[in-house]
């Protein structure tokens, strides 16, 4: 058995859709669902056993969510981290769209799943098991490794 914790897993709420994005694609599991109210979140989260992420300070103060006062997406993501140690996880990506596990996938299978211009210049690429959406190490990957890199979350060795 591990030593090690298991990581925070979140229920954001319908404010917050980009952070959930962010979140998964830091490495950790976030549900987001607009279509929650405050008391099926409520029950939700407690059901799945997840942290309550909101800027409802009435929905924080019902559920013992953690509130965010800020509207800027780097000031989100710095006080979530923040809270609840969180450096990027490169083997624990979520696919952004539906919070999928993301699993490493060779360059063969690739192929198919990804533009042709991208394919040459990727090294790394990954499938959503959930929605078999690819993900690649392309110039986008670049720009989220840098907001991570200048947010302090990029963690060691994530070039």
């Amino acid at each position: 058995m591990s030593d090690e914790a298991e990581p925070p897993r979140f229920i954001v709420d319908h404010m917050l859709g980009s952070l959930a994005r962010w979140l998964r694609m830091l490495g950790y599991d976030s549900r987001y669902d607009k279509e929650l109210d405050d008391g099926q979140m409520l029950s939700e989260a407690k059901r799945e056993g997840r942290i309550i992420i909101t800027r409802d300070r009435e929905l924080s103060e019902r559920g013992g969510g953690f509130l965010l006062s800020t509207t800027d997406l780097d000031g989100q993501l710095s006080a979530v981290a923040e809270k609840f140690s969180l450096k990027f996880r490169i083997d624990s990506m979520r696919c952004s769209v539906c919070n999928g596990r993301l699993s490493e996938i060779g360059a063969d299978k690739a192929k198919g799943l990804i533009p042709e211009k991208s394919f040459g210049s990727a090294k790394n690429f990954w499938v959503c098991e959930s929605c078999h959406k690819a993900y690649w190490d392309g110039t986008h990957w670049k720009g989220i490794m840098d907001r991570f890199r200048k947010l302090g979350l990029a963690g060691e060795g994530t070039g």
